[in-house]
């Protein structure tokens, strides 16, 4: 049964009471509003009581739904009284300074108040059309009251609003983290991961599915999880991914490309199921594989799972699909019998309390609170062994400290009501309940997100914000501030949870699949999703209570998708979310813009993310309401004037609006808009902001300000005025600057809320002599966290570049600025952990100033240091203090120089914590290895780098003095010295291009390489074998697993080896490629055979030979030789009868491509 969240009418109704009072006092309407505020406060009183008595009293329900409806069409009224009060306040204000500007606020004001003179008999019919919609509210009201007391509802408080305000704070610390352990299922898990590492009888599937059912909440995926990232399987599967199906419909082409895609970890732009199910093939062709589908929801049909599982076939014997599911069906017809699945049992009490006392008792001792202890064994054992229900209560009782509370729980008579197959779980019905009402109508609003989508917390804060459910902050704070405190309160109480499946910085969230069936049943007929498939949907019928929509966009989103609300015409929210970010291209239907969205009249929160939309109609200025519109990635040209009209509107979303040309003329009336997002517009689109930005001055985000050219132009200045910006802005287009004092007027070291900022000149003329003093007038707080100048033409930076007080300051990067001749003293910064400087072609040397004059220990916490483009750049200096040489790269673990072709010299040699080191293009720079200390050479002798620490090493386009490729010397003189050094043991990547001279690789070239695991050679171009001698390696590269060549024309063989007449029949296993797993070779046009003992490396896993026309000789399987005397292309050599057997039986996966050489091959 669907119950109605508590409205709490008071805290939705009062910060519009204290608005209007005042102006609607003036109006004639004050009676009418006192009237309606008095009759909801008495209804107010009893509606704890009421939310409680529904869950038996049916008539109770539908009073609540009745009075919820009612709520939101008196809020309707309420807002569009006070639009009305917002547009006069605009017409009211005098002209700013020209009659141009006059004209621009008058198109905001209705045609009735356009006159020469402004007529306040005009709004008399504005006046009596609320007035008789109020009394209409004021007539509904009153019936509703007079049923409240024929249902005996009564004043109660429940809970935690029992007594005092204090009891739900923010805890000090809470649980965010995914579980660690999991109780109780030790035993699920080893059993799991036995039929995992289990070898197979032999099927003509090559797979096994292991189903794990067990109802919702059970803790299917949790275990999956765990066992997913079991070290036993870590080098058991050669590929494993992982994807969540959810219970949208069972559509093959987008299983199929999230498959691809977490098997490839790369994005897939295929559509084509064909496409991509060849694509897949390929990829696990003779891999092991083990792949997780999570949460298959629905019952499939047969056909489309021997559709999806048509690939699987591909892989290698033993290969592995664990399926969640709640449905027996489902693994009944996924796994092919039902002793196959793995059934989860509910947790006994023991686990259960483990799990509620995590949550409940954190940062409490449970002996100092024996009582609650007691009670709480009796609220888990009604838990019903389901570790959600016991986390979640936990979790909700963290925060009450009585007694009395506890036993309010235990005593509830939500706990008797289980309907038979009620999804949703008593206690999780319980948890939303003793929900403080400000979180309750913001975890209502969640029913709009579809299941298993990954949000961010700003994107649902928002969200809340637009729709009005977050109260009117005090003080200082801001609303968005106040959002984000409900936002982590919910995650506190687990009704949302951090996302285990991403790995990016932005910590994601997601809703549990049961959390998420709350939230819909809590918003019954408010809320209504449109399916993929309308028709045959189980989906109850829209109803006109409706007031939010969602759904899950599609490729093309036609007309039949949104016949269903034709008749509803109070939404308030339409919402579509993206599945994948992977659709080159959406499509909505011209109906939605053009015909549905003009008659949504109450509409808050209208989205259009994603789809490739042109234009909007004009009509959308009608929206008086409009608090969110998302316009992101679309194709938008230029806004509709008439969106100057949208003076409620607070969040205006225009990310990556690459066509975008302009914004509309009058936004400076937009005098409501908190965030104004318009990053990632490349190219010639945007070139200047509106007039009146200045006016904005809500204005928290604001992505990117570009300065106008001209008088008569949008000018920085208008940035002094908005003092609530936060987190990132770049301020663009700064040659066009025309007077610096007007970059003084914006004042950047008084708003504290930037956290990023950047600040761009662009190639257009610009003012002479003014640029130094825009800079030093830009000046930013001293706790900017993240900083960025391109493009500042001036020959100095002003002195507070590199001031140590920016002591938050984490990344800085300058780029472009050609004309200064130093750098400013950054290593003064004391948090400074990212630098990169590119572009800089006046810079000839690095020297103290750079450093700091005096500073003794500089760059104390940088960790990625980057050069590039530094044209001029000659000399790298040293550092010291009194005399004394200063180390000031202790914490140092990038270092990147690219491009900076006349650098030479040393670089710094003492980067003790030095993890990867790239150095391309450097063509003056001799890079001194530790290896050839040892080489009688006196320019090297104690100037090498201490590489210690390295793991990642790339050169490119670096030169090696000639004697250093002399082998016969060089080599001698390692040999002569091979126990001597271990300076690069921690190395396990090594990348050269484009290195001269080297004919063969010289043995002190891998000197010390005991750990080296990859080696990619490419563009070589003198390169002819990799090694004259391959025995000789063996002390050498004995962990070498990643072997890549590409493009050394001269290259004709890996190894000179003997003739076998020579050394006779028997071979050893090539030692310095024993371990090896994978070998690529592309574009070695001279290549002529492979090592003739590659049969014997027992771990070759991969192998792909491209662009090698020369190639004509494969090894030998023994004394019985293989012949081919035909073309050969592509990957048809697999299917030759005379292909070397050993290569078909090791090779999990062989390419072949290219233009093969017509002549005849030979395999021996």
């Amino acid at each position: 049964m669907a119950m109605v969240g508590e409205i709490v009418l008071s805290a939705l109704i009062k910060s519009l009471f204290e608005k209007l009072v005042k102006l609607v006092r003036r109006e004639g309407l004050h009676t009418a509003i006192q009237k309606l505020e008095k009759t909801l406060r008495e209804i107010e009183a009893v509606l704890n009581d009421a939310e409680e008595k529904q869950m038996s009293n049916e008539a109770v329900k539908l009073w609540l739904e009745d009075l919820r409806d009612l709520a939101y069409a008196a809020d309707d009224v309420l807002d569009e009284i006070a639009t009305e009060a917002l547009r006069r306040q605009l017409m009211a204000e005098p002209p700013q300074s020209s009659s141009t500007s006059l004209s621009m606020v008058r198109r905001l004001i209705p045609s009735c108040c356009t006159t020469t003179s402004f007529d306040p008999s005009a709004l008399i019919p504005f006046n009596l059309r609320m007035e008789s919609k109020i009394k209409e509210i004021n007539r509904q009201l009153e019936d509703i009251a007079a049923r409240k007391n024929r249902l005996g509802l009564a004043e109660k408080l429940v809970g935690s609003e029992a007594s005092s305000k204090k009891e739900w704070q923010r805890p000090p610390t809470t649980s965010l983290m995914i579980e660690p352990f999991i109780h109780g299922r030790n035993k699920d898990k080893e059993e799991i991961i036995e039929r995992l590492l289990k070898a197979d009888a032999p099927t003509e599937n090559n797979f096994g599915v292991i189903p794990i059912v067990g109802m919702g909440g059970i803790g299917k995926t949790t275990l999956a999880q765990h066992v997913y990232n079991d070290d036993q399987l870590k080098d058991h599967f050669n590929l494993k991914a992982w994807v969540c199906v959810s219970d949208e419909d069972f559509d093959v082409t987008r299983i199929t490309r999230a498959i691809l895609e977490s098997f490839t970890l790369k994005r897939c732009d295929l559509n084509a199921l064909n496409d991509l199910q060849v694509k897949l093939n390929e990829t696990l062709s003779g891999k092991k594989f083990l792949l997780v589908l999570d949460d298959v929801w629905n019952k499939i049909y047969d056909h489309e799972w021997h559709l999806l599982r048509s690939p699987f076939r591909a892989g290698a014997h033993g290969s592995k699909i664990i399926v969640t599911t709640r449905e027996d069906e489902v693994a009944l017809q996924m796994g092919g019998s039902i002793n196959q699945s793995h059934h989860l049992d509910k947790l006994s009490n023991d686990d259960c309390w483990s799990i509620f006392a995590q949550y409940a008792f954190q940062n409490r001792s449970i002996s100092e609170h024996p009582n609650l202890e007691s009670i709480g064994k009796e609220i888990v054992n009604k838990c019903g062994g389901l570790p959600l229900a016991a986390r979640t209560l936990g979790g909700l009782l963290r925060y009450k400290q009585r007694d009395e509370e506890w036993e309010d729980v235990l005593n509830s008579e939500i706990w008797k009501l289980s309907p038979e197959k009620n999804d949703i779980l008593p206690a999780l019905n319980l948890s939303y309940h003793h929900l403080p009402s400000h979180l309750k109508r913001c975890f209502e609003y969640c029913a709009v997100i579809p299941k298993d989508y990954v949000f961010e917390e700003k994107e649902i804060v928002l969200l809340w914000m637009a729709e009005g459910l977050i109260h009117k902050p005090e003080g200082n704070k801001q609303i968005e501030d106040l959002g984000c405190e409900y936002f982590h309160e919910l995650v506190s109480r687990s009704l949302i949870q951090p996302s285990s499946t991403s790995s990016t910085d932005n910590s994601p969230f997601i809703m549990h699949d049961l959390i998420n069936d709350l939230a819909q049943v809590v918003a019954g007929e408010m809320y209504f999703r449109l399916e993929n498939k309308v028709e045959g949907c189980s989906q109850s019928k829209i109803g006109k209570r409706t007031r939010r929509v969602s759904y899950t966009s599609s490729y093309y989103d036609g007309i039949k998708r949104f016949e269903v609300l034709k008749e509803v015409e109070c939404l308030r929210t339409f919402l579509p979310f993206t599945s994948s970010d992977y659709f080159p291209e959406r499509y909505i239907t011209s109906y939605v813009l053009f015909d549905l969205l003009p008659k949504l009249k109450c509409l808050r929160v209208l989205c259009l993310s994603k789809y490739r939309i042109i234009e909007l109609p004009d009509s959308i200025g009608d929206l008086k309401h409009l608090r969110y519109l998302n316009l992101s990635y679309t194709c938008i040209r230029k806004l509709p004037e008439s969106v100057a009209n949208l003076c409620n509107l607070q969040v205006m979303l225009l990310k990556g609006c690459q066509n975008l040309e302009e914004l509309p003329l009058n936004m400076g009336n937009m005098i409501n808009l908190h965030h104004l997002d318009i990053t990632n517009l490349y190219g010639d689109g945007l070139k200047e902001m509106p007039l009146q930005m200045g006016k904005l001055t809500n204005l928290q985000t604001l992505s990117n300000f570009i300065v106008g050219k001209g008088s008569g132009s949008s000018s920085v200045r208008e940035l002094r005025n908005l003092q609530h910006l936060q987190g990132t802005i770049s301020i663009s287009r700064l040659e066009n600057v025309i007077d610096s004092g007007h970059a003084r007027e914006v004042n950047l070291k008084y708003k504290q809320g930037i956290k990023e900022l950047f600040l761009q000149w662009g190639n257009g003329s610009r003012k002479v002599g003014i640029e130094t003093d825009v800079l030093e007038f830009l000046q930013p707080h001293l706790r900017l966290e993240q900083l960025t100048i391109k493009g500042y033409t001036s020959t100095r930076f002003p002195t507070w570049l590199g001031d140590g007080s920016f002591s938050r300051m984490v990344l800085l990067g300058l780029e472009d600025c050609r004309n200064c001749k130093s750098l400013p003293p950054l290593g003064q910064l004391p948090l400074l952990k990212e630098l990169w400087i590119i572009g800089m072609s006046g810079v000839e040397k690095l020297g103290p100033e750079f450093y700091g004059e005096g500073c003794s220990k500089p760059f104390p916490s940088l960790e990625n240091l980057t050069f590039m483009n530094m044209e001029e750049w000659k000399d790298w200096l040293s550092f010291g203090v009194d005399h004394k040489e200063v180390q000031p790269f202790t914490r140092l673990t990038k270092l990147h120089i690219r491009c900076c072709v006349k650098l030479q010299g040393k670089l710094p040699k003492f980067l003790p914590s030095l993890k990867e080191l790239v150095i391309e293009e450097c063509s003056q720079l001799v890079v001194a290895l530790p290896s050839l200390e040892m080489l009688p050479v006196s320019e090297t002798r104690n100037s090498a780098l201490d590489l210690s620490s390295l793991t990642y090493l790339s050169i490119s386009d670096v030169p090696v003095p000639v004697s250093f490729c002399n082998l016969d010397v060089a080599d001698e003189v390692v040999l002569r010295n091979a126990t001597s050094t271990d300076h690069l043991k921690s190395l396990t990547r090594l990348h050269v291009k484009n290195i001269p001279n080297f004919t063969s690789l010289p043995l002190w070239f891998f000197q010390g390489l005991t750990g080296l695991e990859e080696v990619k050679i490419m563009r070589c171009r003198d390169l002819a074998s990799l090694w004259q001698n391959g025995m000789r390696l063996q002390q050498y590269l004995p962990a070498l697993r990643h072997l890549a060549i590409e493009s050394c024309p001269q290259l004709f063989c890996l190894f000179e080896e003997k003739d076998e007449e020579q050394e006779g029949q028997h071979h050893e296993e090539l030692p310095c490629l024993r371990m090896l797993e994978y070998l690529e070779i592309r574009g070695c046009e001279k290549l002529v055979k492979l090592p003739r003992d590659l049969h014997t490396l027992t771990f070759l896993g991969d192998l792909t030979i491209s662009d090698c026309p020369s190639l004509v000789s494969f090894p030998k399987t023994g004394k019985k030789p293989h012949h081919f005397s035909m073309p050969i292309s592509g990957s048809l050599l697999l299917d030759m009868p005379d292909f070397p057997s050993f290569l078909r039986s090791i090779l999990t996966q062989f390419g072949l491509w290219g233009n093969w050489s017509k002549s005849e091959g030979s395999l021996g």
